[in-house]
């Protein structure tokens, strides 16, 4: 059953690098290896130097406008820790890993969310692993829960 878990998660990594390499044109791609079996990030090289990432990530959501737990904007809830609006299609990061301003996309089980690397915050900072996907309100980031998601960044 393992197994077949692998085969799936790599077929569909493997059509999303296609995806976005066809998208943009590619002049080379380095595989070094199997992300499933190193569960290491691969690089691939994709135009103008660009670097193709991915892991597996602990996804979580916030909503910094109406923040009712109080823990989701450090000062200003319109803008994110670069200074960005705060608006639907941000995503927080720990900067070490992701850095600010990448282009980001997560699967999921039910779905894949697009966005950009432009905040940050306590629980991505301590925890490199984790990404915190902007939401429209409080009720919509406490449904989004907890989830386990693949993240790729470029």
């Amino acid at each position: 059953m393992n197994k077949l878990i692998y085969i799936i998660i790599l077929l569909c990594i493997i059509t999303i690098i296609v995806s976005i390499i066809t998208f943009y044109q590619v002049k080379e791609v380095n595989l070094n290896y199997s992300p499933i079996i190193n569960q290491k990030p691969i690089e691939v090289e994709i135009y103008e130097n660009e670097k193709l990432n991915y892991g597996t990530f602990t996804v979580t959501a916030y909503s910094p406008s109406d923040n009712i737990s109080g823990i989701c904007a450090d000062e200003n809830p319109e803008v994110t820790a670069i200074g960005a609006k705060a608006e639907v299609g941000v995503i927080a990061v720990n900067p070490n890993v992701i850095p600010y301003e990448s282009n980001v996309a997560v699967i999921l089980e039910d779905k894949v969310i697009k966005g950009k690397a432009l905040d940050t915050g306590g629980a991505m900072r301590q925890n490199p692993k984790k990404i915190d996907i902007l939401m429209n309100n409080y009720e919509e980031a406490k449904d989004f829960g907890v989830q386990e998601g693949l993240v790729i960044w470029w």
